[in-house]
């Protein structure tokens, strides 16, 4: 397939989804631990090959959490198959399919597919983002961070102020939130951090409600991302304030409703 669109991505990330949803519903996955990389599942590395292959078939060079770089090309999605996986091996309903367009430096769309409940986030650059094809905006009620429900990645040392916290285990699925309006931030207090694929999907649709964003501080021995393929640093403008290096490794994110929310956790942190 030549000349790529955004509509090319959205058409086959839909298909994608219908045929994993289709493999959670009939297949018995394999979520024994691979052995090979830190918290991989079997089940992770099926579901890969199936994403894998169709996006490759459709022209498309990807970047995954578990299969790394494959192709070549101006339309690279980074993906991440099973975004909270451990929650799917348990069976737990909270873990997603997130796809990132990026072309160039650009990120382009964005999609992330809830695989237990069937919701579908997405956003294109410019044209605003949709749940389940409807368009969705930020809740206009600016709530302080004492009235704020905020969704965890790891846990923090000290209560440092929310109204209440969630912690479902899938940051693609809880920053989708965000943007929904469903909670009202995502903090990653991990100690390992995220990584591209965790977030960039989700990144997409909230930036297009106009959601805020900060790196917390990166950390000094996080991983680098998954090698091969690429061999340079490929370098992603979400907006002024972001910038993702495909390539640097995991960091810690923090994504709130509104620039005030945002500054008042970060005073707090």
């Amino acid at each position: 397939m030549k000349n790529l669109s955004s509509h090319d991505f959205f058409t086959v990330a839909d298909e994608i989804s219908v045929g994993v949803r289709e493999m959670f519903a009939t297949t018995t996955l394999n979520w024994a631990m691979t052995g090979a990389k830190d918290g991989q599942h079997q089940g992770d590395v099926d579901v890969d090959d199936f994403v894998i292959e169709r996006l490759d078939q459709c022209g498309f060079a990807t970047f995954s959490e578990e299969s790394g770089w494959r192709g070549d090309g101006d339309h690279l999605v980074v993906v991440d198959p099973v975004d909270g996986s451990t929650n799917a091996s348990r069976g737990l309903p909270s873990f997603a399919l997130s796809l990132a367009l990026i072309e160039g430096d650009q990120l382009i769309a964005g999609t992330v597919h809830d695989l237990s409940n069937g919701d579908v986030y997405s956003a294109k650059a410019g044209e605003g983002a949709t749940l389940n094809r409807k368009y969705i905006m930020l809740d206009s009620q600016n709530r302080p961070l004492s009235k704020s429900i905020v969704a965890l990645n790891g846990f923090p040392h000290r209560y440092y102020g929310w109204g209440q916290y969630r912690a479902l285990g899938s940051a693609a699925l809880e920053i989708s939130m965000v943007a929904a309006s469903k909670i009202d931030a995502f903090i990653d207090h991990s100690t390992v951090g995220l990584a591209p694929w965790d977030y960039l999907g989700a990144l997409a649709v909230a930036r297009e409600v106009g959601c805020s964003f900060a790196w917390l501080n990166d950390l000094e021995n996080g991983s680098r991302g998954v090698g091969g393929g690429s061999g340079s640093e490929r370098e992603i403008v979400i907006d002024r304030d972001l910038t993702v290096s495909l390539d640097s490794g995991r960091r810690r994110l923090l994504v709130a409703r509104d620039p005030e929310l945002r500054d008042e956790i970060l005073s707090v942190l």
